[in-house]
């Protein structure tokens, strides 16, 4: 479940550029707890030096409302990083929830904090998720600290130590020389994990790609294969390696592989109707079935493919037939005016 979260929530980041850390409270998406907090750090302001000795509280939880609104602050209350890091040894898991969070808006000056929380990172499992956004807000100077950890013999490290990468973004392209060797990971969310990292952190696509055709064509993962599915699909037409691997993956004797090869090049548009036209005269077909279904999940978008489509209504074999009939039916259906 937590793997299929990091797949959408990955969606999201792609979709805006970004890493999302929001620095001030907001009541849509802030959970209840951080909500009930900024509400009693507003009615109650108070300076960074009481805070700071509030964090030496014997009540956990006035040191977790001190730590959260020391976050609040954000880098203005960067002095308070070092109390800040001692509560990293907290007894209590939700004070030191709220301190990793708070070390995450301190910016540079929690720098000093990286090799402790990578070494945390591996050893609190209560605190993990939020591990892995502060160090991914702390940015590229936490990789040389990560990398070890892509050793780790437990595949949950090692898949939320990329997984932190990703986050980072392009920044951490230092990252690229260690995480290819797991693309041979054992474990199936670990290496389909990797490919996507390494595409979102600007390696090169020869790097990857090659094990995200694999995936598809081969893994019974379905993680892993929505993991390539999406990859694939926001590559798109901007690398043109993806065309040319998806069509060999319709010539596959597995009809899941050729549906979902075809659905992608389908969504990837134009750029795929010349090669996807050119497989409508192939001597299997099998191919030429699929080749027509991609082009009908492109509706109107392939109505250059009618002409091509068309003389195989009197194809030999009734299932190219059936194939055609529909994506025609698609290329050609007229969207319903406005009134």
């Amino acid at each position: 479940m937590q793997r299929c979260l990091t797949l959408n929530l990955l969606s999201l980041i792609v979709v805006w550029g970004a890493i999302a850390i929001p620095v001030e409270p907001n009541a849509a998406t802030t959970p209840p707890t951080n909500r009930i907090l900024a509400q009693s750090s507003a009615s109650r302001p108070a300076s960074l030096s009481a805070l700071i000795q509030k964090l030496k509280s014997p009540k956990a939880s006035d040191r977790t409302a001190a730590a959260f609104e020391i976050g609040q602050m954000g880098t203005t209350a960067s002095r308070a990083t070092p109390h800040l890091i001692l509560l990293l040894d907290d007894p209590d898991s939700g004070v030191r929830d709220k301190a990793v969070q708070a070390l995450g808006r301190m910016g540079k000056a929690a720098n000093v904090a990286i090799p402790k929380l990578v070494t945390l990172f591996k050893t609190d499992l209560a605190v993990r998720g939020q591990y892995v956004f502060t160090l991914a807000s702390l940015g590229s100077p936490t990789i040389p600290h990560l990398m070890p950890l892509l050793k780790d013999t437990d595949a949950t490290i090692r898949f939320d130590v990329v997984y932190t990468v990703a986050l980072i973004g392009k920044s951490g392209k230092a990252a690229i020389p260690h995480l290819k060797p797991l693309l041979n990971d054992p474990d199936p969310s670990v290496h389909s994990m990797v490919a996507q990292t390494l595409w979102m952190i600007g390696a090169p696509a020869s790097d990857f790609l090659p094990t995200l055709i694999t995936l598809l064509k081969e893994s019974t993962h379905s993680e892993a294969r929505s993991r390539a599915t999406f990859v694939l699909k926001e590559m798109g037409a901007k690398t043109p390696e993806v065309i040319p691997a998806l069509i060999s993956l319709l010539k596959e004797p597995n009809e899941r592989v050729r549906d979902e090869a075809a659905q992608i090049l389908g969504e990837l548009g134009k750029p795929a109707i010349p090669q996807l036209i050119a497989q409508l005269k192939h001597p299997d077909e099998a191919v030429r079935g699929a080749a027509a279904y991609g082009l009908g999940v492109m509706r109107s978008a392939a109505k250059s493919a009618i002409p091509h489509l068309t003389p195989l209504l009197r194809d030999p074999s009734q299932k190219v037939q059936l194939k055609v009939r529909e994506a025609l039916a698609k290329i050609q259906r007229q969207a319903p005016k406005s009134r």
